[in-house]
Order: C-alpha cells, then sequence, then structure tokens
C-alpha cells in the first residue's frame, strides 16, 4: 500500500514537471521513409543523407506539420517532399495533478503534436512511429534491382520468434515477432508494442531480420 501510495506522488511530480505527452510517447517518434519502385534513392533529412531507398530516424514531435526529405539519384533532379498536417495527441491532456492541461514543457518541446495520419502517404507503425511512403517522380532512371540479403527471411520460410522487420507493399513498416505461419497464407505477427496483427503473404514486400 505504501508502496503504492509513493508510486502515485512520484507520477504528480514527474507529470507536473514533463506532462504525460512527453512521459507517454515521448518529444520524438521513429520516421520510416520508403521510396516506392526506387531502392537506390539517397534520403536527405536536414541534409545528411540517412539511407538508400529505406531510411529510420528520430524526429521532434514538434516537426510534425513541418517534416520535410529529399531525395537525390544520380542523372535525376532532386526533389522535396514536405508534410504539412499533424494532430493534437489527445494523451496530453490526461496530465496527473495538473487538471488535464498539457504541460508548458509538453508544449514548448512539442510534444503535443503527432503526424496526421490522414496525409497522402503518412500512416501510423505505432504510438511513437511513423511511415513515410514517397514515389520520386522527378526521376526515370532505369530501375535498380538490389538482391535480397542472405540474412533475409524468405516468404515462404519466415522466421518464427525472432525480431524482424515487416515492409508493406503499402509502405507500412512494422517491428516485432512473427508467432505464427498459418496454412491460408497468412503470418500472425506481434509489434513492438505487443498489438497482435495478421497480414497477408502477398500484401508484404520483404521480410528483415532485425
Amino acid at each position: 500500500m505504501i508502496a503504492h501510495v509513493k508510486l502515485f506522488f512520484i507520477l504528480i511530480i514527474v507529470s507536473s514537471v514533463s506532462g504525460c505527452a512527453t512521459i507517454f510517447g515521448g518529444k520524438t517518434y521513429h520516421a520510416y521513409i520508403v521510396v516506392k519502385d526506387r531502392p537506390g534513392a539517397e534520403i536527405y533529412y536536414k541534409q545528411s543523407l540517412r539511407g538508400r531507398g529505406i531510411a529510420e530516424f528520430e524526429v521532434p514531435r514538434s516537426e510534425s506539420g513541418k517534416f520535410s526529405v529529399m531525395l537525390k539519384e544520380a542523372g535525376c533532379p532532386e526533389q522535396v517532399f514536405h508534410f504539412t498536417s499533424k494532430k493534437f495527441r489527445w494523451i496530453s491532456l490526461l496530465g496527473i495533478g495538473n487538471y488535464g492541461i498539457p504541460t508548458l514543457y509538453d508544449i514548448v518541446v512539442g510534444a503535443v503534436w503527432k503526424p496526421d495520419v490522414f496525409e497522402p502517404g503518412v500512416a501510423k507503425v505505432s504510438y511513437k512511429s511513423y511511415s513515410y511512403l514517397v514515389e520520386y517522380t522527378n526521376c526515370n532512371n532505369p530501375l535498380i534491382t538490389i538482391p535480397i540479403s542472405p540474412n533475409t527471411p524468405s516468404m515462404d520460410q519466415p522466421k518464427k520468434n525472432n525480431k524482424v522487420t515487416i515492409y508493406m507493399k503499402n509502405g507500412m513498416i512494422f517491428k516485432g515477432v512473427i508467432i505464427e505461419e498459418k496454412e491460408t497464407d497468412e503470418i500472425v505477427f506481434k509489434t513492438e508494442d505487443n498489438n497482435i496483427q495478421t497480414f497477408k503473404k502477398s500484401r508484404i514486400d520483404r521480410i528483415e531480420n532485425q
């Protein structure tokens, strides 16, 4: 009982300083950038190369509504993508001891915001991860084929209970563990935030070991 009371007061103190939006989800999120059909395209964020074809990096929640990435490929003009829509995180209203009002800290660091999944190309992977599917329309180079890594499990033999990343054909990305492969051409998957999902293999682009 005493331990529970102590925990309650600790939550009150932490919440009053940081706020629920920062505690639950943090002031950054994971961005997964997927370039449709162009695995060789270079992905730049804040003038820094983050990957080719696919990139993953942390983004401050304060940049929700003003997030941009740039694509480059030899022989093609650069192309910049701006994501200008954002949504309010209602979790920030659940402040303990602050009467359901987001703290000043949450507002200043932008923890009260998240990307808008209704904006074209944006999809939610988890409460802390979002994917962005972009199409490099400025580039007409012949497509580059990247060979499948020997460490990549095939679609016919996904590795159970290993941590993997599933890349969907619609651009969404999921990280977690394959827990079952059904005879109905489906995979049962547990995400990192312990949600159970079932995916049809026909909708999966590839599976990679983490």
